[in-house]
């Protein structure tokens, strides 16, 4: 008898917690997704466009169990992008706060040029260093997710603050 009270109690449990958990899902529910853009390139704005598609597929889940730090690495998936803000707004939105980051400079690489920001990110290649501050020099570079590694690259990315504090 102690044994069916006790399978009883636990069964009631389980099917409380799926209630309530069943209950979550339904009133915090994503319906809406709020990403706020910073772009200043035409490339900017068509990646712009392309990253909120990817967002939309974070529509329809539940907000109680909605990893925030996977759509962030979402929006993050292009370098071309920093996320500023990412966060729950309950009961139903996700607000994210994007830039574009911004060309600082181009090096050459096998396949053109690489256009870095002020970081070190990798955020586009080009064919032309036109319109670009290319350096030169003796470069051995490699990136690790999208970040410029190598000998020296923090002097190198330190000097061209320096310059750019200097020379506006």
């Amino acid at each position: 008898m102690k044994k069916k009270t006790v399978l009883i109690a636990f069964i009631a449990v389980i099917l409380l917690a799926a209630v309530v958990a069943a209950g979550l899902h339904a009133v915090f529910t994503v319906a809406y997704i709020r990403a706020s853009f910073t772009t200043h390139t035409p490339e900017g704005e068509v990646a712009a466009q392309e990253l909120k598609e990817k967002l939309n597929t974070y529509l329809n889940r539940s907000m109680t169990f909605l990893d925030i730090e996977e759509v962030r690495t979402t929006a993050q998936s292009n370098p071309r992008f920093r996320v500023v803000t990412a966060e729950k707004s309950f009961p139903s939105t996700i607000v994210l706060e994007i830039e574009e980051r911004s060309a600082a400079f181009v090096i050459r690489s096998q396949e053109g040029y690489d256009v870095i920001d002020n970081e070190g990110v990798r955020i586009a290649q080009t064919q032309s260093a036109e319109n670009y501050v290319e350096l030169t020099g003796d470069f051995s570079v490699s990136y690790e997710n999208g970040v410029m590694t190598g000998n020296f690259v923090p002097e190198l990315l330190q000097m061209y603050a320096s310059f750019i504090e200097i020379l506006g």
